[in-house]
This record gives structure tokens, sequence and C-alpha cells, in this order.
């Protein structure tokens, strides 16, 4: 996303003109790619590795010709017809493959990230009230020093959190303040230090004066909240990101996953920090088609050659603007991955 297309449209449109239209479906078809080697990495483990690697290329093709769909849509002027169609892509990604039953011991879907570049600065609080979550309503039954029958909590708390505070997004072009809204629940276990736990369901909206960005947890089995025992930690989340005004959400990322610093406070946990790039709070693990040849080496020269040789074999990894063709832009991407780490 370019700058300031994201603050464009959260104050007066402008999101839908062909530069940056292009520009968003160029970073998501390379966030499918990065998907692709994941799903195909997977394959290779399966029974049948040959059979589910050509599936899995067939698949991605169909989501890329969704994407240039999608394109198409908003470069006519249909945007919201196009951010359906994201949305109906991403959904396929996230829910990998109905069809292929031999990936799911190997594969889990992962959130790929494509951050705006713009930064934020968050004063958000969390308030909440602890239910136990036990056997019964009274908890589990023990006894006291004088034998008396007693109950004390479950291990593991329902923890639900009212948020409310302000965030500020800012590019080149300025700065724009939005407020900020929602509801958490946690499943918490306490620990010696502090406690850790994993986050449900809920839901935070920012609103920006144009409307409304909400932001709700998906994956959920991959979603924690921790906090030590000097009080800091922090909140890892999958989210799905909508936007109640089409230009907005056209410009938003369909779905991202960031780490959220935390401190804990006398009633439940506060994230304040100041402006910071967005891009840092997400998590970027190494890309691994940089090692192509696997000798645990970044060596330009032997991964060079053999990427080379399977390019010229056509390898599905070797496709790396994910259009089905080998041309010299596959080779051009495979250098910036290598030399950028993107």
């Amino acid at each position: 996303m370019g700058t300031g297309a994201l603050l464009l449209a959260l104050t007066a449109g402008g999101c839908s003109n062909a530069e940056r239209i292009q520009r968003i479906y160029d970073e998501e078809r390379q966030s499918f790619v990065k998907e692709r080697d994941e799903t195909m990495r997977a394959a290779e483990r399966t029974p049948n590795p040959e059979q589910n690697k050509q599936r899995v290329w067939d698949l991605y093709l169909e989501l890329g010709a969704d994407l240039r769909r999608a394109r198409d849509k908003a470069l006519s002027g249909d945007i919201e017809g196009a951010q359906r169609l994201r949305e109906q892509a991403w959904e396929k990604v996230r829910n990998l493959i109905p069809g292929i039953e031999d990936l799911k011991p190997f594969y889990k879907p992962t959130i790929p990230n494509h951050i705006p570049q713009l930064s934020l600065t968050l004063d958000v609080s969390g308030y909440g009230t602890a239910v136990p979550e036990a056997a019964s309503a009274l908890g589990v039954p023990t006894l006291d020093q004088n034998g008396n029958a007693v109950y004390i909590p479950a291990p593991s708390e329902m923890m639900d959190y009212s948020l409310y505070g302000t965030a500020v997004l800012a590019d080149a072009q300025g700065s724009y303040g939005v407020s900020v809204s929602g509801d958490f629940n946690f499943t918490i276990v306490p620990n010696d230090e502090g406690f850790s736990g994993r986050l449900n369901d809920g839901e935070m909206s920012f609103y920006t004066g144009n409307g409304w960005i909400t932001l709700t947890p998906v994956n959920t089995d991959f979603n924690f909240i921790n906090i030590g025992g000097d009080g800091q930690g922090a909140i890892e989340t999958s989210l799905k990101v909508t936007a109640s005004d089409a230009d907005a959400a056209i410009c938003l990322p369909v779905y991202v996953r960031l780490r959220i610093p935390i401190t804990q406070t006398a009633y439940g946990w506060r994230a304040n920090f100041p402006a910071m790039p967005l891009s840092s709070l997400a998590p970027k693990p190494p890309n691994p088609i940089r090692d192509y040849n696997k000798d645990g080496l970044l060596d330009f020269a032997s991964d060079y050659a053999a990427f080379m040789v399977d390019y010229n074999a056509h390898a599905y990894f070797t496709d790396r603007n994910g259009d089905g063709t080998w041309t010299q832009a596959d080779v051009d991407r495979w250098i910036q991955e290598f030399n950028g780490n993107d």
C-alpha cells in the first residue's frame, strides 16, 4: 500500500485510483506466492507429494486469477465487487483447500502480512472481570487448614475485557487521530510469574470520522496473551480487517497478524506506546526461499546457481511472481527476495 493511501481513504476517499489499486494487487500477489511456498513445502511431506503439489499449484493459479478479477473490478469502479472477491480469495487461503485432506497434518494456515507504510501511536486500556471456568459455579471443592470444605477457582479463568482508548495513524501526508473501543474474551492460566492464555473472540473498532475499521480475531488457536512477573507482556493475534467504507476497505489488508506490547495494570492491561512503524508490530519470519540450496548459508553465488537449475526446469518454487509462467521477472524477484528478505 502506498504512502498516504490509507489516510486519504480514512478522511476523504482517494484509494481507488489506478496506481494504488495496482500496487495493492502486486503486494497481495506476493503474499499469495509466499503462502503458496509454505503450502508446497507441506505437500512435499505428504504421502503423494507430486500429486498434491500439482493441486496446490492449480489452486494458487486460481487464486491469482481471483485477485486479477478483483483488481479489474476496482479499476472499472466496482470497489464493492472488488472487495468481495479479495475477501473470498483470502478465505480460500485461510481455510486451505478443503479437498486436499493429505495436507492437514502438515500445514497450519498462516496470515501473510503486508502492512501499510504507516506509523501507529496507541493508548488503549483493557478493564476486565474474571469469571472462574469450573465444573460448577462454586469452583473446585477442597479443604482449608481447619478441615472445612471450601471452593477455589478453577486453574483457568475466562476474562472479559472492555477496551477503550485512542490511536494516531501517521505517514508522510500527515497524521490522523481515531477513537478505539471493543471487547475481547480470553481464557487465561495464572503461573508463578504472571499469566498466559488464549484469545477466544471479540473485536476492536477504530472510528475514523469517515466510518469504522473493525479488527476481529481469526485462527483463535494461534492467538495469545502473556504477562510476565515484571508486568510486561504482549497480545499476539491474527485479525480480519473490515471497514464500513468500501474505498477504505480496498486499501486495507484483508487479514493481518500483529504483536501488541502490553503492561499489566490494577484492573487489566494497557497498550501504550509512542509512534512506531506499523510493520514493526508484525511478526516477520525469515524467508526460506533465500537459502535456495538449503545448506544453512546465505551465499548468493551458490543459492543463485541452485535457483537457476530449478528455474530452467520450471520448478514450481521458481515462479516467484505467481503468474504461472517463467520469465526474467521471476529471476529478478528472487534476487530482490534474497537481498531484502521481503
